[in-house]
């Protein structure tokens, strides 16, 4: 006969159930990031702390707000839910983006050095996003996007002020999705969240799931999964557009429109290539080779001078796997306590919070 386990060895999933979700959605202006925290299964039981003073759109949601402009915001708020004397079973943190501004703002005023008003904003906000993770309740955290230069590749990633906290961010959730927004077949805007990473975008979900009804659909969109890995697909070029990037070289963002598998038909794909780079010649001979790959498949038999003259053509991809974060992920252990009597949760006193 084996002998009982003590009481701080739990199933792991009543673990994983107790700890909540977890969540970074972050996407480019006016994507509707703040809309999203208004499709949450209860609205009224939605707690949206907001550093954006742009909650315009969800006036008429039914969620709970609470302004923040200084860190003693976000403290006080944060001991009000801790307590756990409250209606609320999600927490919508609206932007981090905005509120590591916030708290850098106080940096400044303590350091004259800006190097070390940054580093020390970045530690603030990791402590800060760690200790609302611990609180057992599913929060969601926004983000801008912002380009960067992944080994020659520009991908879309979590923008917060300083590289420093900006490349941890995606380490520290669960789920991290982008919020997209593209035309459907029938020539409407979209909405839907990425949730895995596509070489383009950042994005995972390390549940492997995402839990129907654990988080809505974006309006108007779905919940996008996954072309299978192999598929090859016939592609035809919906529309291209063209920007400038901060380096001033030219991007190119083309929209394909799946016709082939039957499955798949009129699924968008979203492709970015920098056309011309004049950061490096090795930056501008890699731009270039990607827009010569593109016309031959499309059977062109030299580089297209005019970029819409692509608009129409057709061509045939095959599905691979993005290798990007292959051994980089880090798995976050989470520190917890217990005792041999009922666990009651540890309660911060006001000049032990972390942030």
């Amino acid at each position: 006969m084996s002998a009982a386990l003590p009481t701080f060895i739990k199933p792991i999933e009543e673990v994983s159930r107790d700890a909540g979700l977890y969540i970074l959605v972050y996407g480019n202006a006016g994507a509707g990031k703040t809309t999203l925290c208004a499709t949450t299964p209860d609205p009224e039981k939605t707690l949206v702390l907001s550093a954006e003073r742009g909650t315009l759109s969800i006036k008429d949601s039914g969620v709970k707000c609470a302004e923040v402009k200084t860190l003693a915001d976000i403290r006080r708020i944060f001991k009000y839910l801790e307590k756990g004397e409250h209606p609320f079973e999600w927490v919508c943190l609206d932007s981090v983006s905005e509120i590591a501004e916030v708290v850098l703002e106080e940096e400044l005023t303590k350091n004259r050095d800006g190097r070390k008003a940054y580093g020390e904003m970045a530690t603030t906000m990791v402590a800060l996003l760690k200790t609302f993770r611990d609180l057992r309740l599913n929060v969601v955290v926004l983000a801008a996007a912002r380009e960067k230069d992944d080994e020659g590749r520009i991908v879309l990633a979590p923008d917060t002020p300083g590289n420093k906290l900006a490349e941890k961010l995606p380490y520290l959730f669960d789920e991290v999705f982008f919020l997209h927004v593209g035309r459907g077949e029938d020539g409407e805007i979209k909405r839907a969240l990425l949730t895995s990473n596509d070489g383009k975008r950042v994005a995972k979900d390390r549940s492997e799931h995402v839990e129907s009804g654990a988080l809505e659909k974006a309006k108007d969109g779905t919940v996008v999964e996954p072309i299978p890995v192999g598929t090859w697909v016939d592609l035809k070029i919906d529309r291209v557009d063209e920007k400038e990037t901060q380096s001033n070289g030219l991007r190119i963002l083309i929209t394909y429109k799946v016709e082939t598998p039957e499955e798949f038909k009129g699924r968008m794909i979203f492709s970015g290539h920098n056309v011309i780079c004049p950061s490096s010649e090795d930056a501008e001979r890699i731009a270039l080779e990607n827009l010569a790959r593109i016309s031959i498949a499309c059977g062109l038999e030299d580089v297209v001078d005019d970029l819409p003259d692509l608009i129409g053509r057709t061509c045939r991809a095959h599905v691979y796997e993005h290798d990007e974060w292959q051994g980089r992920v880090r798995e976050q252990i989470r520190d917890w306590t217990t005792s041999d009597v009922e666990a009651t949760p540890l309660e911060y006193a006001d000049d032990e919070i972390p942030f």
